[in-house]
């Protein structure tokens, strides 16, 4: 996964989520709870049951570049949000899923700088944040848009949420078109369109942004009418561009691959 930082996590506490998830209502109508559901086939009362009879821990993660400050509470502000009960694990890693296993939690939720599953402990299942992100933000821009089937939707940057954003557009008949600075990335999707100049962006009104470069996509490469779900880490966008398209783009850094996550889990 994308590595956070501390101040990426703000949107993932109290208030700031709140304000996040009314915005999120007034852009596309539909909620983080509504997302998570509705990208995941449940219903309302199938998620909040789940709700009711589940108990979930999240662990801190030592290795690699060791703990993100702050990761393990966000999940778990996140996921508390959603009705869920959850708690931080005292100990960290292999120790944290002991304790876990031995407070008899059903689900298990834990990041390390290459992964973040969540594992339904009671069933033998798990749930991975890329496919999760990529699931919710193709939802958001099939809400925003009213539907994608026969729809081009382009995608930027083919790293692993946009290959699975790849995935996930052709389940619903839409037809993908490719962007990725890096043609290596893009040669082997041969029965694809694959753009050859950043200049062709501005044709394609529905964007799925996964780059993880920032400040490089300015308003004159954007169509007049886009409608962007952006997942990747920072946004690609200038903040000029960012605030005059803010209408007609969702963009987070922890909430919607969670919410998701957590649907997953409730199937």
């Amino acid at each position: 996964m994308t590595r956070l930082k501390e101040q990426d996590l703000a949107v993932s506490a109290g208030a700031e989520l709140l304000r996040f998830d009314i915005e999120l209502e007034r852009k596309i109508g539909a909620s983080l709870q509504d997302i998570s559901t509705s990208s995941n086939g449940l219903s309302l009362s199938d998620f909040e049951n789940k709700a009711m009879g589940t108990v979930i821990a999240a662990v801190p993660v030592t290795s690699g570049l060791g703990v993100i400050t702050g990761f393990a509470d966000a999940v778990a502000g996140i996921i508390s949000y959603l009705g869920f009960s959850i708690f931080v694990t005292e100990a960290t890693d292999v120790a944290g899923i002991h304790e876990a296993g031995t407070k008899g939690v059903d689900w298990i939720f834990l990041a390390d700088d290459d992964r973040f599953l969540g594992i339904d402990r009671m069933r033998n299942r798990m749930t991975e944040n890329d496919k999760a992100t990529a699931k919710g933000y193709i939802q958001i821009l099939e809400t925003a848009t009213g539907g994608l089937s026969g729809k081009e939707v382009l995608i930027l940057g083919c790293g692993r949420v946009g290959k699975e954003a790849l995935k996930l557009l052709e389940a619903k008949g839409a037809f993908p078109v490719l962007y990725d600075k890096n043609s290596q990335k893009t040669k082997f999707f041969t029965k694809y369109k694959i753009l050859g100049s950043p200049e062709e962006i501005k044709e394609y009104p529905l964007v799925f942004d996964a780059t993880d470069e920032s400040g490089w996509l300015t308003d004159e490469m954007l169509h007049p009418d886009v409608w962007i779900a952006a997942p990747g880490l920072p946004i690609s966008l200038t903040d000029e561009t960012l605030e005059l398209r803010k209408d007609r783009i969702v963009h987070d850094r922890l909430p919607i691959g969670v919410a998701v996550m957590l649907g997953e889990l409730c199937r």
